[in-house]
């Protein structure tokens, strides 16, 4: 595992121990009709990441078939869950719908929500938003590598274009 995901994981542990918002025993949501938390869930951000921990480890098909619920969620109601399960699930790594800059923006929105009261969900959007952040930074810092790399291996070829063009002339004139 990487460092940053490790990290990020036991960023997302330590907030699941931030009460709010309490659900009763066994209590599930519409939202996730189909997902029921194995724990007592105490708060809306912990049952969050129960769920972020029971899709990173569904089959693609299964992963797929939960991001269609989850985007319809999302278009039926627009909620603070709703808006960060959908984050949580566009932030998997390798999922084929991944999109860092959709979870981002959807962190974000979440964040700026000025009727948001559940200090542990504005606290996982935060977590969530610094993640992601600081991973997008990081993939551009290496987008940005990769294109001097690139320009560098471009000049080296104009170089070496230009040494054999001036071998072949140097060997047409030597024949003339």
């Amino acid at each position: 595992m990487s460092k940053l995901y490790q990290r990020w994981m036991l960023s997302i542990a330590a907030l699941a121990t931030l009460g709010a918002c309490a659900n009763l025993p066994g209590q599930t949501h519409p939202a996730n009709a189909g997902w029921t938390p194995s724990l007592i869930v105490t708060s809306q951000a912990e049952e969050l990441l129960l769920y972020y921990d029971y899709a990173r480890k569904l089959p693609t098909p299964d992963l797929v078939r939960e991001y269609d619920k989850a985007r319809q969620n999302m278009a039926l109601a627009k909620t603070e869950v709703n808006r960060l399960r959908l984050a949580l699930l566009l932030s998997l790594p390798g999922a084929p719908f991944h999109d860092n800059a959709a979870a981002l923006a959807l962190a974000n929105e979440q964040l700026k929500d000025i009727k948001s009261t559940n200090p542990g969900l504005h606290g996982l959007a935060g977590l969530l938003a610094v993640s992601l952040a600081d991973q997008q930074r990081t993939s551009d810092e290496l987008m940005q590598k990769l294109k001097d790399e690139q320009k560098r291996a471009d000049s080296l070829q104009d170089k070496v274009d230009a040494i054999k063009n001036m071998e072949k002339n140097l060997i047409r004139r030597d024949q003339h």
